[in-house]
């Protein structure tokens, strides 16, 4: 009679466990999850756009996703952030030099056009999509502490300042400073939205039309 095999009992895989990220990374991961949420708004609008999806995007899970933003809100201010902190040196160095306020004035306003070309995807996430719930205070200072608790940049003061020191300068007419900049601001972002969202169209070439729009802007704020 054959004798018996002894029964070999497998051991259970141990589940691998999470690498904990090394310091440093953890702000590659946050920029991981802005990317991928960026993409999302683009291509699903808020209401398409849940945390889930963003985790699956980065591959990680939603327990984990919870880590670095507590709600879909907070990560979408983040997002709109991230965009326009990227021209926030450009208008830094403008308000440096000692150049001619208007002169500075119209290179700012052509940096914003051409920024906002520059980067399509990134100004419809930040102006062309639809929050239920919309807390960005475009009249908050220049540096400030956001509602989540986070330092930011309000681009939008950049503008109110150039004009301040325009106006000081007489190079500009006098009035409210923010009406102001809120106007000049719906200027450009007409122009910015007409080239974004309907490119098929037949339009002048964009470097004319951004001469045309900074000359209009200034022709109507001359004093």
């Amino acid at each position: 009679m054959a004798a018996k095999r002894p029964v070999t009992r497998q051991r259970k895989r141990a589940a691998p466990k999470s690498v904990r990220k090394r310091r440093g990374e953890g702000a590659d991961r946050k920029d991981e999850i802005i990317a991928a949420a960026t993409l999302l708004l683009v291509s699903e609008g808020y209401e398409g756009v849940s945390m889930r999806k963003v985790a699956a995007a980065v591959g990680i899970s939603s327990t984990a996703l919870y880590l670095y933003f507590e709600e879909k809100d907070e990560l979408l201010d983040a997002v709109c952030y991230q965009v326009f902190s990227q021209i926030a040196p450009a208008l830094d160095a403008l308000l440096a030099r000692d150049d001619a306020p208007i002169d500075l004035l119209r290179e700012g306003l052509r940096a914003y056009l051409r920024f906002g070309l520059a980067n399509p995807d990134q100004y419809r996430v930040v102006f062309l999509t639809r929050r239920p719930r919309d807390d960005w205070d475009h009249r908050a200072p220049l540096s400030h502490i956001d509602r989540w608790g986070q330092p930011r940049i309000n681009t939008f003061m950049y503008l109110v300042e150039g004009l301040r020191r325009c106006q000081e300068a007489g190079q500009v007419r006098q009035g409210d400073l923010v009406t102001m900049a809120e106007t000049v601001l719906a200027a450009q972002h007409g122009l910015l939205a007409l080239l974004i969202l309907s490119p098929q169209q037949k339009w002048s070439d964009p470097e004319v039309l951004i001469e045309e729009n900074v000359g209009l802007i200034l022709r109507g704020l001359a004093p």
